[in-house]
This record gives C-alpha cells, sequence and structure tokens, in this order.
C-alpha cells in the first residue's frame, strides 16, 4: 500500500513538472511569433508603395508570366519587394523598392 502511494505521488509529481515545462515552452513560442509580428508590422509601415501596385509593376513587366511568390523584405536598409514568377518558359525575378517602386538591378552571384 506505501509503495502504491509512493508510486502515484511520484507520477503526480512528474506529470505537474510536464505540464510545467510545456508551459514555459509555449510561451516562449508565443513570445518570438509575437517579435516576429512586430517586425514584419514595422516593415509594412515603412512601405509607400501598396502591394497592389507591385503586383502590378510586376504584370506590366512580365505580362505573359504568372506570379508564385512575392515577399517584402529589407535589403539594405530599406524595404523591397521580391516577386518570382513562371511563364511556359522561363522563371522570373523582380525586387522592387518599397519605398520609391524602383525596380532594383538583378544580382548575379557567383560561386
Amino acid at each position: 500500500m506505501l509503495v502504491l502511494k509512493k508510486n502515484l505521488l511520484t507520477l503526480g509529481l512528474l506529470l505537474l513538472s510536464v505540464t510545467i515545462l510545456g508551459g514555459c515552452s509555449s510561451n516562449q513560442a508565443s513570445s518570438n511569433q509575437t517579435q516576429t509580428t512586430t517586425k514584419s508590422e514595422s516593415l509594412v509601415d515603412s512601405t509607400k508603395v501598396s502591394l497592389k501596385s507591385a503586383i502590378s509593376l510586376y504584370q506590366k513587366t512580365y505580362p505573359d508570366s504568372d506570379i508564385t511568390s512575392i515577399e517584402l523584405d529589407k535589403t539594405v536598409g530599406k524595404p523591397v519587394y521580391e516577386i518570382e514568377g513562371v511563364d511556359d518558359n522561363k522563371e522570373y525575378k523582380l525586387s522592387i523598392n518599397a519605398k520609391n517602386k524602383k525596380i532594383l538591378p538583378k544580382i548575379t552571384r557567383t560561386s
């Protein structure tokens, strides 16, 4: 009987520890998500070019292609829309300064 009580107590403490640790990791993930959201919101707030306007510029530049992805990143201290697309034969990428709507030059990387 004493052994059963000891095992139940040990099991109870184990479950309590797991619950507490689970709550701590959940709070950490929530905190990281809040920081990411805040950074994203401030990046969006610093743009003067709307997403709709950036898409329109891409479509004028590559009229017969379909957009496959759009990202808003901070490049060299300024917000930049990175828009990628494809047609039947080729892939396209257009970088647009999100403050002044200028198309940025393509950067060729060599290994």
